[in-house]
């Protein structure tokens, strides 16, 4: 991190234009959009868009030639990406856990949404909107729980 904080000063001095985003607002941003890309790697959601870099200098050049507005909606688009990705990364563990739950059971589902890879439910969710990954969890947790039934099984 050491070695970052010159070329993040050197960046966030460069010269500015009219209606550029202040000092304080590209500090912000520089935060939240390294600290998120770490987060969406961790993860596995697979963003690859410039703003997902982890590069603390790149933001902050980028951010100090920009406008103001562009600088507030790409923060706004970094914390709703996030915000998906962390959604998404609940559902597919646990969605993973349940297709694992439904294997050792002996349940026989197969398809999609017995996938047994979290990537898999991931990739998915993160492409479904949010009704449309409620549903699906819905009718997997029923699912499993008639098959706990079945088996004679408490969940």
């Amino acid at each position: 991190m050491r070695r970052m904080l010159p070329a993040i000063a050197a960046a966030a001095l460069s010269v500015d234009p009219a209606g550029a985003a202040s000092l304080g607002a590209c500090q912000d941003y520089v935060r939240t959009a390294v600290e998120s890309a770490h987060v969406q790697r961790e993860r596995r959601c697979g963003f690859a868009r410039p703003m997902w870099k982890t590069d603390p200098a790149g933001h902050m050049r980028w951010c100090r030639r920009s406008r103001a507005e562009a600088v507030a909606r790409e923060h706004r688009a970094i914390l709703r990406d996030l915000a998906r990705c962390t959604t998404c990364s609940a559902y597919a563990k646990e969605a993973a856990r349940e297709t694992r739950d439904a294997a050792r059971l002996g349940c026989g589902y197969s398809g999609p949404r017995w996938a047994s890879g979290y990537g898999d439910h991931l990739g998915w969710c993160l492409r479904a909107d949010g009704a449309a990954a409620a549903s699906e969890q819905r009718e997997r947790k029923l699912q499993l729980f008639r098959c706990y039934q079945d088996k004679g099984v408490r969940p």
